[in-house]
This record gives C-alpha cells, sequence and structure tokens, in this order.
C-alpha cells in the first residue's frame, strides 16, 4: 500500500523543489564575476524537520578546492569520500530532493551530519588528515555557524504572513494550502531545453492532455480545481497543478530518475505504477484545497554568509 503522508514528509514545506535557506561564498577564491560558479546553498530540510541540508559531494569538493586541491582532482576526492560517507550514515538520514533541471539529482543530508562525519574523518590515523585531504576546522565550523543561523532566520513568507515569516524552526509541520500548488514555467526535466517546447512533441504535451479528465474528475469530487491549464500561447501564462500532479508527470516522464526512485522508497510503493494511481485519487488529497494565485505560494529570501567575513572574525 502506497503511503503518501511518508511521502509529503520526505518532501520539502515550500515547494517540491527545496527552497535556498543559506547562500554562501567566499569558500573557493575565483574573481567575484565568477563566484555564483562556485557558490554553495544550504537548502530547506524535509516536512517537519528543522535543520538544513546540502548536498555532501559539491559541499566537499568546494571544501578541498578552498584547500589548494584543482577542481578535477577535488571532485574525484569528493565522490570518493562521499561514497565511504553514505556507507557509514544511517539510510534515513539521506534525501533526494527534486530540481527542476535534473531528474538524477544527488543524495543530500543534514550539515550537521556532514560536519560531524568529516571531523571524524580528520581524526582517523588513516583518514583524510593522512591522505592529504583534511578539511580545516575552520570551515567546518562555518557550515555549522551558518547552519544554526539558517535555522533561527525568517524567511518564508506567503500571502497570510508577509510582515511576519516563518523560520525553520516556526515553518508549519506540513505544507499549507497555497504550498501544495505548483506553476510551471515549462516541463520539468525539458531534455531539450526548447523555446519553443509547445509547439513541438515534447511529451509534457501529450501528458498534459490526458491529465484534462482526470483533473475535472478529481476537480468534481474534491470540490476544488487541481490543474489550471494555461494558455500556451501567451508567455507567462504557465500551467498551475497540485503537487501529486506534478509528481505524476516525473513518474510518467522519467520512472527510472533517482527522484522517482526515492518517492518509491519512501512511499512503499511497489512499483511506479501504483505510485501514479495513488497520485490521483481523490481519497489521498488533503483538505482543504487552495490553489493560489501565481504570486501566492510560499517563498524563502535566504541570507546570504562569506567565508572571509567569518575567518576574518575568528582571527580577531
Amino acid at each position: 500500500m502506497v503511503d503518501l503522508s511518508a511521502l509529503m514528509h520526505a518532501l520539502p514545506v515550500s515547494a517540491v523543489e527545496p527552497g535556498h535557506v543559506a547562500s554562501l561564498s567566499g569558500i573557493v577564491s575565483v574573481p567575484k564575476e565568477r563566484e555564483w560558479e562556485v557558490g554553495l546553498y544550504l537548502l530547506e530540510p524535509p516536512a517537519g524537520l528543522r535543520r538544513p541540508y546540502v548536498d555532501p559531494e559539491r559541499a566537499l569538493s568546494l571544501l578541498l578546492r578552498h584547500h589548494g586541491m584543482a577542481a578535477d582532482v577535488a571532485q574525484a576526492r569528493a565522490q570518493g569520500a562521499c561514497a565511504r560517507m553514505r556507507a557509514a550514515i544511517d539510510d534515513s538520514r539521506w534525501v533526494t530532493f527534486f530540481d527542476y533541471f535534473v531528474p538524477d539529482s544527488p543524495e543530500c543530508l543534514p550539515v550537521a551530519d556532514f560536519t560531524t562525519w568529516l571531523r571524524a574523518e580528520n581524526d582517523r590515523p588513516h583518514g583524510s588528515k593522512a591522505t592529504g585531504g583534511a578539511v580545516s576546522p575552520s570551515l567546518l565550523n562555518f557550515l555549522d555557524q551558518s547552519a544554526e543561523l539558517a535555522s533561527r532566520t525568517p524567511m518564508f513568507s506567503d500571502p497570510g504572513n508577509r510582515s511576519d515569516p516563518w523560520s525553520l524552526e516556526s515553518l508549519p509541520a506540513l505544507p499549507p494550502p497555497n504550498a501544495m500548488f505548483e506553476y510551471l514555467p515549462g516541463p520539468p526535466w525539458n531534455d531539450s531545453m526548447e523555446e519553443e517546447w509547445t509547439t513541438s512533441d515534447h511529451p509534457y504535451l501529450a501528458w498534459r492532455e490526458a491529465m484534462r479528465p482526470i483533473a475535472q474528475q478529481l476537480e468534481a469530487m474534491l470540490g476544488a480545481p487541481v490543474f489550471y491549464f494555461g494558455d500556451l500561447s501567451f508567455i507567462g501564462d504557465d500551467d498551475g497543478l497540485h503537487r501529486f500532479l506534478m509528481l505524476h508527470w516525473c513518474c510518467s516522464y522519467k520512472p527510472a530518475s533517482t527522484f522517482v526512485r526515492f518517492l518509491m522508497k519512501v512511499s512503499g510503493a511497489r512499483d511506479v505504477e501504483e505510485l501514479k494511481a495513488t497520485l490521483i485519487d481523490p481519497s489521498q488529497y488533503p483538505q482543504p484545497i487552495k490553489m493560489p494565485s501565481v504570486h501566492g505560494g510560499v517563498e524563502a529570501r535566504c541570507p546570504r554568509m562569506d567565508y572571509r567575513q567569518f575567518a576574518g572574525r575568528e582571527r580577531a
């Protein structure tokens, strides 16, 4: 039996794709115009959790580059370390988040688990320190303190709390009704990234048409719309749909992707067809259902933190 409650608790509150809860810079020294290439985001955790997550492979490759390691060497070293990390840290701590552009998104884990493992690795007799891949305590302290600040910073708002935004610590345990909908400027995981996908034979168009009668049936049974079919001939008139239907698209389009495999694991689905059937079962939809305006969902405005400033304060 598919457990959509467990699935809901494995996804973020604000949207299917996690919000950025901190933007970290200054880890790798590059010209200012290239800083975006080496930035690191801390991510909104799954629903009900209160501490940020991180992509460990990207994070570790940047930390190693800070210590002078070449980018390709740092990437290879990070891959090997993360394989050991994956084996050492309990499976329940790992999450595969949705990424709008990438179906095979990487596994992430809490920042605290990441830094704790790296500190232990630094201290092993034959660990990272012995092989020249140790990460400085200052960098690990920076990650920990950034995660702690991100947890306490009010940054999530919707139309009902613009003047008093939520922090991770005060965010609702499950998505409010308006956060259960997504507006799509184009198909997630659009392989070709064509500007004119609306006039091509893109699989999303066929799926979209197949969903019309299903959306009508759901609306009739639930008493509220679950899919706004935008006029694709007008730029900006995007489709808006319940997050269960967006997950249905993911399962239909890329059933073998890491994200869909994660959805099946956490929901207990026997196969992708069972999960898809449950995602369009009206008895599974939490009430109330309220489709927001385009700008009516939960949005995050994350703080920026610079390692150079942190290191300067530490030295002082």
